[in-house]
């Protein structure tokens, strides 16, 4: 979150900043977390909750030039266990239907 004042004069939600530049807002959200995008926050209470809002120079200024896409969002993928303990149960459930199961 960015503590300058005053705040530049061409916030835009989150949502808006994801249509503008093709991408989903779960990106944006990400791209805030990693601290590659400034955002303000409006509203909530004790630092909680608000509405995020980003600088549309800000935004736009993620294209890289020559390429007219951002860049890509970082995949969060599940931790290896997880993904073990829904394949087994993926496993479980094909098996008591009498399914065929892929390796």
């Amino acid at each position: 979150m960015s503590d300058e004042l005053p705040f530049p004069d061409d916030l835009i939600p989150v949502a808006d900043a994801a249509r503008l530049l093709g991408v989903h807002s779960a990106c944006l959200y990400r791209w805030m977390s990693s601290g590659k995008l400034r955002y303000w926050v409006f509203g909530g209470r004790d630092g909680r909750g608000g509405r995020r809002r980003v600088s549309k120079a800000d935004a736009l200024g993620m294209i890289q030039v020559g390429n007219p896409k951002p860049p890509p969002c970082p995949v969060q993928l599940p931790p290896r266990w997880q993904v073990e303990m829904i394949r087994a149960a993926t496993r479980k459930t094909l098996e008591r239907h009498g399914l065929p199961c892929p390796e």
